[in-house]
């Protein structure tokens, strides 16, 4: 067997788990601070777990808590988040975290959230309408989008 690249950089990084939420921040703080590219947390938390911590939650305390490392969802549940929900979770933590959101999808629905997400974070100005197999967007606004603030005076 021999390796592949796949045009790809090689990168490390380590995943963390949810279920205790202190040891997975303190163990992304030591990632950062080793210059590890990444830190993933899965998509797995059931909606019946009362104990279960979701994903985007923890990875915004944890880019809180970091400065550098990247962040991702590991195995992004398009089935039970919707991808113009999970479009907009990545675009808010990516703006918040300075651009370190890295997105990774699981194969279900994975091409039809494709195309929503494309069209949820394209620059074009006007609403973004989808009728998918699975999925409808009608009108729906684009972005987040950086806010620029000005002050006078």
């Amino acid at each position: 067997m021999t390796g592949q690249d796949h045009g790809h950089p090689l990168r490390f990084g380590v995943a963390l788990s949810p279920a205790e939420p202190e040891p997975a921040v303190a163990l992304a703080r030591l990632a950062d601070e080793l210059g590890l590219d990444v830190v993933t947390v899965p998509d797995d938390a059931a909606p019946d777990d009362p104990d279960a911590i979701d994903a985007w939650t923890l990875l915004s305390w944890i880019a809180g808590a970091t400065t550098g490392v990247g962040l991702a969802v590991e195995g992004l549940d398009l089935v039970r988040r919707p991808a113009a929900v999970a479009a907009r979770a990545a675009a808010s933590l990516d703006l918040l975290s300075g651009g370190r959101v890295e997105l990774g999808l699981a194969p279900d629905g994975a091409d039809e959230a494709i195309e929503i997400l494309r069209g949820l974070w394209s620059d074009d100005p006007d609403p973004f309408t989808y009728a998918g197999t699975h999925q409808r967007l009608f009108g729906a606004a684009r972005g987040p989008r950086r806010r620029t603030t000005s002050r006078s005076g």
